[in-house]
């Protein structure tokens, strides 16, 4: 069964399967796929099924819809397609994908509107605004940090952390114990801080105690080497 992974912000991926041949998305409570937000019209779009192809229309829209940064009318969706709609983003994934980003959908919670704040009404983002939450969203659900093997790690808007055997990312190094970096998301921007004085970290050779990442910067903690990047 086709799914969309819904990507909310501050919450963790959840799945909806689209179980009809056609489904309206919106934030009217007559919508199959509620998106209880402001930035989303009533009823936004329309997402027809044919086998495992699936082609999305725009509905006229106050805030349109993005794929790829530019604005669509209509989309034919192939697995893995990111579609922006509001403040949300939909990832489209076939019947053949079983996981996304190494982490199996059985895993991930079924989504839930009712335990989103509704707004009413609908404010229409200028160009510029468009263009800026779109660049944010890119860097919030793209950005990964990748470690010296190829293993990948993306954040999203928790906590990351660097260090001994409890942490996430490892780091190799003498006095190497506990919590010794963090990443966290402020809103715009990874931000990457220090927590252990004792162990030194670098951003692109230059030492640092805190550092606001962008793609491409590699960095070093420790013994340990990290690259930071969007994964397209």
């Amino acid at each position: 069964m086709p799914s969309l992974i819904v990507k909310v912000p501050r919450k963790q991926d959840q799945v909806y399967k689209i179980e009809k041949d056609e489904i309206t998305i919106g934030r009217g409570d007559e919508c199959d796929l509620v998106l209880p937000n402001i930035s989303v019209s009533r009823i936004h779009a329309v997402l027809k099924m044919d086998d495992q192809v699936g082609e999305i229309t725009d509905q006229g829209s106050e805030n349109g819809m993005l794929i790829a940064g530019k604005k669509q009318e209509r989309h034919d969706l192939k697995t893995k397609d990111e579609v922006m709609l509001g403040h949300f983003t939909l990832v489209f994934l076939d019947d053949d994908e079983a996981d996304y980003r190494n982490q199996s959908l059985m895993y991930l919670g079924k989504y839930k509107p009712e335990a989103l704040s509704s707004d009413q009404g609908t404010f229409q983002m200028s160009p510029q605004e468009a263009a800026k939450m779109l660049r944010e969203k890119s860097i919030l659900h793209n950005a990964c940090v990748m470690d010296s093997h190829g293993h990948k790690f993306f954040p999203d808007d928790g906590m990351l952390t660097f260090g001994g055997a409890n942490c996430e990312m490892k780091v190799n190094g003498l006095f190497v114990f506990g919590t010794v970096a963090e990443l966290s998301w402020n809103g715009r921007n990874h931000f990457l801080q220090q927590k252990a004085w004792w162990i030194p970290m670098t951003v692109n050779r230059n030492k640092v105690k805190e550092h606001y990442l962008r793609p491409g910067d590699m960095f070093e903690i420790g013994n340990s080497a990290f690259r930071y990047k969007l994964e397209e």
